[in-house]
């Protein structure tokens, strides 16, 4: 069975849900890329990014890992279109 790279990206994020972030095609294209193997790093230092300007964990969010708290707004942002990125 082959997932392919969002599968793959939420199967990952199953087994290490405090390290590993989700994304689906919507969210790559808001932010113009693909994390594959060519260029899963910057991927990866862009996902960091987000956790340094995220600071601390807002008290409605206690219990949620910071990669869900970025992939829900990642979601919103890109495949709900409901927020605005700034």
């Amino acid at each position: 069975m082959k997932l392919g790279p969002v599968g793959a990206s939420k199967a990952l994020s199953l087994t290490a849900p405090f390290l590993l972030p989700m994304w689906d095609n919507p969210i790559t294209a808001g932010y113009d890329t693909y994390p594959d193997e060519s260029n899963y790093m910057p991927w990866m230092r862009r996902f960091k990014q987000q956790v340094l300007m995220l600071g601390e964990t807002p008290e409605w969010a206690q219990g949620l890992s910071v990669p869900k708290l970025i992939d829900e707004w990642n979601y919103c942002c890109f495949t709900r279109g409901l927020l605005t990125r700034k």
